[in-house]
């Protein structure tokens, strides 16, 4: 897919967004991405193989790149690979290999074969539609090695969000969400449901950002989103889900 035909680039969102939302939007911005680079960091360890699917402009990337062995990072927008390409060189990060590639016809080919210890899709899957969806957990499920897990970071369809989302779009807050952006909707039971079609059991399904990002202070918005996640809630605007092959 080029450049002039992505959803980003019709809706004006630039390559690096969610790389100012996180160090400079406002705190609400800025803690709701802290917040889910926070509660994927347990699984980020010296040894795995990370396969980030819908890279965007890197912040997994930039934040965990030298604590993991390697990372791939995926996306189908230019601009986004382009930019973290550059702040990848300044940061003299070398482990990480960026694909361009549409989700929607991803193959294991397109990955030279590889497999992965973790693939992680934070904000991805809801820009997909379900049906799409399902052929990639189909090729994900090739990707991964014995024992790899998948995690999924996707906004909570049974929670305050389907109310955050409308305001949103009522008011022009962020670049429009329903139906444009957002094309599937998931909670709790659905995103289980759907990996569990292709063989995959759920090892845990949780969320977080129910109150958490609405604290000023980072530090405070990321240890309340900690508990919120150890409580095992399934209210917070965001789930949290992890899957391995059964």
């Amino acid at each position: 897919m080029n450049k002039s035909s992505t959803v980003e680039q019709k809706l004006g969102i630039s390559g690096d967004y969610q790389y100012k939302a996180l160090r400079k939007g406002l705190f609400l911005q800025s803690n709701w991405h802290n917040n889910k680079l926070s509660s994927i960091q347990p699984l980020m360890t010296s040894r795995v193989d990370v396969l980030d699917l819908g890279t965007g402009s890197g912040n997994l990337e930039l934040k965990f790149a030298r604590k993991v062995n390697s990372i791939v990072g995926v996306d189908y927008n230019s601009e986004a690979l382009d930019f973290l390409k550059g702040r990848l060189k300044v940061m003299k990060i070398k482990n990480v290999k960026l694909i361009q590639a549409d989700l929607r016809r991803l193959s294991v080919y397109a990955l030279s074969k590889r497999k992965f210890d973790l693939i992680i899709m934070v904000d991805v899957i809801e820009h997909l539609k379900k049906s799409d969806a399902k052929m990639l957990v189909k090729t994900m499920k090739r990707l991964l090695k014995p024992k790899g897990k998948i995690c999924i970071i996707t906004p909570n369809y049974r929670s305050f969000w389907v109310i955050i989302e409308r305001l949103f779009d009522k008011f022009g807050l962020v670049p429009h969400l329903d139906g444009q952006q957002h094309l599937a909707k998931y909670d709790s039971v659905s995103l289980p449901h759907l990996f569990a079609a292709y063989g995959f059991g759920c090892d845990s399904i949780r969320s977080f950002n129910f109150v958490s990002w609405l604290f000023p202070n980072k530090t405070v918005s990321e240890i309340l989103s900690k508990i919120e996640l150890a409580s095992k809630m399934k209210f917070g605007n965001l789930l949290w889900g992890v899957f391995s092959i059964n």
